[in-house]
């Protein structure tokens, strides 16, 4: 906590050198968080995920049926499957 209330002070008597940290902190923040910029690399990524050529979408494999249902008993499953 000492660093950094040492730093604010330090900041405080320097004034030339706390305007270049602010002008600099406001240019990366620009560079960073330009809503133009940020809106474009979005959308992109938006368009090339939904036209992707590689996606494909895989079968699932589904073992047994409805008739295996635990709730079902044995003699109905047979009974439907002998006859259908």
């Amino acid at each position: 906590m000492e660093g950094y209330a040492s730093a604010i002070a330090m900041l405080n008597k320097d004034r030339p050198l706390l305007k270049k940290i602010a002008e600099q902190g406001i240019m990366k923040a620009t560079e960073l968080f330009d809503p133009i910029v940020n809106t474009n690399y979005i959308e992109d990524l938006l368009i090339k995920g939904f036209y992707s050529v590689n996606k494909q979408k895989q079968a699932i494999k589904v073992y047994g049926s409805r008739l295996d249902h635990p709730l079902l008993s044995n003699s109905i499953t047979s009974l439907l499957r002998n006859h259908f």
